[in-house]
């Protein structure tokens, strides 16, 4: 399936990043790349919208771990909001799950 990464302006400078079909070792660059221009302007909150994320390998994992450690470095949150059970279950068996900051929608993002 193809990936492919929206990404939609929020209240306070917050970007919705919407990925929609596999992120793996052939996608991950892409979503890495838009990582970095958004990361370039002055955002601190970004939302991974995974309502339509159906796969997600080790390569996707290590671009969301690390813009969670840069905007962290931004005094900034990294969001997650509609995690499909597949994708939620490979954060579980990582052990990341406690450190995700879950939504259940935008307007739950504590905004400053």
């Amino acid at each position: 399936m193809e990936f492919k990464v929206t990404i939609n302006e929020y209240k306070n400078n917050v970007k919705d990043v919407h990925l929609s079909g596999s992120l793996d070792g052939n996608s991950y660059q892409q979503l890495d790349n838009e990582i970095k221009n958004i990361l370039e302007g002055d955002v601190h909150n970004i939302v991974f919208n995974m309502k339509d994320l159906e796969y997600i390998s080790s390569a996707g994992i290590r671009v969301i771990v690390k813009t969670q450690k840069d905007l962290k470095s931004k005094n900034g949150v990294l969001y997650f909001m509609d995690l499909k059970p597949q994708v939620k279950k490979v954060f579980e068996i990582i052990n990341v799950l406690p450190f995700m900051q879950i939504v259940n929608n935008l307007n739950d993002i504590e905004l400053p």
